[in-house]
C-alpha cells in the first residue's frame, strides 16, 4: 500500500489566529472522529479560557461534536482553559451543554494534554493528563462523569521532568484493553501497557528525541492495527543537533522582512507590534521568538546607527552601570558533579565602578582557583564559565567561595556577598517536595528551613528560583520569610512576562525578576517588564541565556534601563566575557557622568 497521504473532507479551521488551535490533536482507531484542542479563545469565554472540539467524518464531511463523559448516550465535554480549569459540560440530548463540575486532584492543575478513553474495562471513558515537569495523571469515571484520582507515571527516564505535549489511549498490541503513548520534547514516544485493569507499566520507546511534540494516531495502511503520525520541531538532528534556526531564518526572510519595509526605525513599538500581529498567539509559536527578537534588537540598533547614538543612549535618557552577579562554581544542570545548587555567583557591592566590579571579581575569582588546584580538584569550567570541581555539598562550596574572598583581602559580605541559582524546577518531586540540600526530598517547610540556616551561615544575599515556577504558595512563604533581607529572583517563576509578574506582585512572590529577552520575543514587551517591575520596586536583572552569543546588547539594555544587576556569566568563555568587555567601554564613555546602579 502507498505510503503518501490524501486530504479527507474539508480543511478544519480554528475560530481565530489567537486560538492556537490544533495544539494538541487526536484520531480515533479507524480515523473517523478527531479531537482537536486550542489553548486560548478569542471569540467565546475571554482570551484565556480555551476550547476542544471534537469532529466525525462522514458523507465526506467533517461534522463538529462532543466527547461522550456520562455514558447517557450523547455526546458531552470536557474542556481545559489556560485558567487552569478542567471542566465537564453535559449535553441535555439536544445539543445543548451545561457546565457540571470541575475535575479536581491535579497537581499541579497545569496540563498540556488530556486523553481519555476506557482504561479499567468497565465501560466508561476514564481521564488521562500530562503537564510540563510532572508526571501522568490517571482519573477514572464512576459512569457519572465524576473522575476521581486513581494513579500516576512518574521517575520512568525522566518522564516526570520533561516537557510532555501529547497523549493517545489506543490498543496498540490488540489485547482488548487501552494502552498509552506518550510523546515529549525530551524523550520522545514512551508506550506504557495496559494490564486491563488501568494498571500502566513502561513497555518500550518508539522514537527518542527529536523534539517530538504532537502525535495522532489510526489505522493509516489499512492492516487493521493503529498507526502512529508525529509532527516534531527541528525534528532533522542532523542540523545542528535539532538547534538549527533555520526555520527563524527562513520566517524572518519570507514572511517578515515585507511587512517592515517602509516603517521607521525609531517606531520601536509599532515595528514590535507589526512583529505581534504577524505571528498571531499568545507564545510566538506561529513565527518564533528566535526570529520576533532578531528582528526586534536589529531595529534597535539600526535606529541607534541611524541618529548616530551609542545604543545605550539611543534606549535610554539615564543611565547607571549595573553590578555584575558572577558565576564562580556550578553545579546542577550545568556541572558534573553532586551540586544539586546550579549557581554559586558573587556581587561585588562595594564597588566604586564598574572597573572596580571586574577587579575584586576577577581577584576572587582567581583566589579560588588556587584552592581548588591545593585541594588537587579540576579548575575545568561548565556552562556558565564557573569552576565545576567534584564538591558533594552545597555548603562546601560556599566555604570555599568565603574563603576565597578573605585571601582576596575582601570583607564577605560587605565587599563580596554570594548569591544562588537554585533552578528548583529540577529539583521537585510529584509531590511538591525538593531535594535542594541532598539527593533527599523534604517538605517545603524544611527547605525554607534550609534557606534560613544558609542565609544566617553565609554571607547570602540572593537567591534565584528557590521554588518551581508554579509553586506561587510557597515562593510567598519564603518571600515573608527572609524577603526583607535576601533578594528573592523569580526566572522561570516569571518568564518576562507582564501577567506572571503582575500576579507575583500581587501576591507578594519574589520581590526581584531576572529579565531575559528571548523569553517574551520582543524589546518592546521586555521593557514593559522591565517597567513595571520598577513600579513595584522589584529589582531588575538583565541576563543571558546558557545557550548565548556574544551579542551584547544586553549589555547596553542594563545600562539604558538602570537595572540594578546583570547576569552573564564568569570572566571566562568569550560569549561572557564580551558583556563585561562592553559595559567598561560604556563606563569610559560616560567618564565623569558614569554611576553605579544601586540595589
Amino acid at each position: 500500500m502507498s505510503s503518501s497521504f490524501t486530504q479527507i473532507g474539508e480543511s478544519i479551521t480554528g475560530e481565530s489566529i489567537y486560538d492556537l488551535s490544533g495544539e494538541s490533536v487526536s484520531l480515533s482507531d479507524d480515523g473517523s472522529i478527531v479531537a482537536i484542542s486550542a489553548g486560548y479563545n478569542t471569540n467565546d469565554g475571554g482570551r484565556y479560557s480555551g476550547h476542544t472540539r471534537i469532529y466525525q467524518y462522514a458523507n465526506e464531511t467533517w461534522t463538529q461534536l462532543g466527547s461522550d463523559i456520562d455514558g447517557d448516550g450523547d455526546f458531552d465535554l470536557l474542556l481545559y482553559s489556560a485558567n487552569h480549569a478542567l471542566s465537564v459540560y453535559l449535553n441535555d440530548g439536544s445539543g445543548n451543554f451545561s457546565y457540571s463540575h470541575g475535575v479536581t486532584g491535579m497537581n499541579p492543575t497545569v496540563i498540556s494534554s488530556l486523553a481519555m478513553g476506557d482504561i479499567d474495562g468497565d465501560g466508561d471513558m476514564d481521564l488521562v493528563t500530562q503537564a510540563y515537569r510532572v508526571p501522568i495523571y490517571f482519573f477514572l469515571n464512576d459512569g457519572s462523569g465524576n473522575f476521581t484520582y486513581s494513579s500516576q507515571i512518574s521517575g520512568t527516564g525522566g518522564d516526570s521532568t520533561s516537557h510532555k505535549y501529547s497523549l493517545s489511549l489506543v490498543d496498540w498490541d490488540q489485547d482488548g484493553d487501552v494502552d498509552l503513548m506518550a510523546s515529549s520534547q525530551s524523550h520522545g514516544f514512551r508506550h506504557y501497557k495496559n494490564d486491563g485493569s488501568g494498571t500502566f507499566t513502561h513497555s518500550h520507546n518508539l522514537l527518542q528525541g527529536g523534539s517530538h511534540m504532537v502525535h495522532a494516531s489510526a489505522d493509516l495502511d489499512g492492516d487493521r492495527d493503529p498507526d502512529v503520525i508525529t509532527w516534531a520541531k527541528n525534528a532533522d538532528k542532523n542540523i545542528f543537533l535539532g538547534k538549527s534556526v533555520n526555520i527563524a531564518v527562513e520566517n524572518i526572510n519570507s514572511k517578515i522582512s515585507s511587512k517592515l519595509i517602509g516603517l521607521d526605525t525609531d517606531q520601536q513599538e509599532i515595528i514590535d507590534k507589526t512583529l505581534l500581529d504577524l505571528d498571531g498567539s499568545e507564545n510566538k509559536t506561529n513565527l518564533g521568538a528566535n526570529a520576533t527578537l532578531a528582528v526586534s534588537l536589529a531595529n534597535a540598533k539600526c535606529s541607534a546607527v541611524a541618529n548616530n547614538k551609542s545604543l545605550f543612549k539611543n534606549l535610554g535618557k539615564s543611565y547607571s552601570l549595573p553590578i555584575p552577579l558572577m558565576n564562580i562554581i556550578n553545579g546542577g544542570a550545568h556541572a558534573d558533579n553532586d551540586l544539586n545548587i546550579q549557581e554559586f555567583m558573587i556581587r561585588p557591592d562595594s564597588a566604586k565602578n564598574f572597573m572596580d566590579a571586574i577587579e575584586k571579581c576577577f581577584l576572587v575569582i582567581q583566589n579560588l582557583k588556587k584552592l581548588l588546584q591545593s585541594k588537587k580538584m579540576l579548575t575545568n569550567v561548565g556552562d556558565e564559565g564557573g569552576f565545576a570541581p567534584s564538591i558533594n555539598t552545597n555548603e562546601e562550596a560556599l566555604e570555599l567561595i568565603v574563603q576565597a574572598i578573605e585571601k582576596s583581602k575582601l570583607k564577605a559580605g560587605q565587599d563580596v556577598v554570594i548569591c544562588l541559582d537554585v533552578a528548583a524546577n529540577e529539583l521537585m518531586n510529584e509531590k511538591g517536595e525538593y531535594s535542594i540540600e541532598s539527593k533527599n526530598f523534604t517538605s517545603v517547610d524544611n527547605v525554607i528551613k534550609y534557606y534560613e540556616k544558609l542565609t544566617s551561615n553565609y554571607p547570602i544575599k540572593s537567591i534565584e528560583d528557590p521554588f518551581a515556577e508554579e509553586d506561587w504558595n510557597s515562593w510567598n512563604k519564603i518571600t515573608n520569610a527572609i524577603g526583607k533581607n535576601v533578594q528573592l529572583v523569580g526566572d522561570d517563576l516569571f518568564v518576562t512576562n507582564t501577567k506572571r509578574l503582575e500576579k507575583g506582585i500581587k501576591e507578594k512572590s519574589a520581590n526581584s525578576i531576572l529579565v531575559k529577552p528571548n523569553q517574551i520575543g520582543t524589546l518592546t514587551e521586555t521593557l514593559e517588564v522591565i517597567s513595571m517591575a520598577k513600579k513595584a520596586n522589584f529589582n531588575t536583572i538583565i541576563s543571558h541565556r546558557s545557550g548565548d552569543t556574544e551579542d551584547t546588547f544586553i549589555a547596553d539594555l542594563a545600562v539604558a534601563t538602570m537595572s540594578s544587576q546583570i547576569k552573564t556569566g564568569s570572566l571566562a568563555r568569550s560569549e561572557r566575557v564580551a558583556k563585561y568587555n562592553r559595559l567598561l567601554r560604556v563606563e569610559e564613555e560616560l567618564g565623569n557622568q558614569a554611576k553605579m546602579a544601586r540595589i
